[in-house]
């Protein structure tokens, strides 16, 4: 034998094998592309919610969605009424918590279309009046 005959001529790769992880590679690039820009997608707001305090106390308002992370609201003088600009969309289900003084004085649970459809107004419940007169709180107005 001759060494010419020991030596082989490399192979050549046909198109199609050059390509056969083309295809799969941009696909998943594709893929995770989309997935990263949903999860790096800014939040949906709501222009604006205004909330309504007829009770006698100063009132600290939050809300939350179904995953229960309360975002701050407004603090809500007694007897007035508040408009705060550009809230977070918490989804179908709004939780409105309210306290005073470091009293919790209840939730309120209130639906997305019932809050679109009062033209995103919420009005601080009795309840919540009750709740601080029962925790022996003095109304913050005469």
């Amino acid at each position: 034998m001759t060494p010419d005959t020991l030596t082989r001529a490399p192979r050549r790769r046909s198109a199609v094998g050059q390509l056969s992880w083309a295809v799969p590679f941009t696909l998943l690039a594709v893929v995770m592309g989309l997935v990263l820009s949903w999860l790096l997608r800014d939040p949906a707001f709501v222009d604006q919610v205004t909330i309504v305090d007829p009770t006698v106390f100063d009132v600290d308002v939050d809300v939350s969605g179904t995953d229960g992370r309360l975002l701050d609201l407004k603090y809500v003088s007694a007897g007035e009424t508040a408009v705060v600009r550009e809230v977070i969309d918490q989804g179908d289900v709004w939780m409105f918590h309210f306290s005073y003084g470091g009293t919790d004085a209840g939730a309120l649970r209130v639906e997305r279309a019932t809050l679109a459809q009062d033209d995103w107004t919420v009005e601080i419940p009795q309840e919540v009046e009750d709740r601080l007169e029962a925790a022996g709180h003095e109304p913050s107005v005469p």
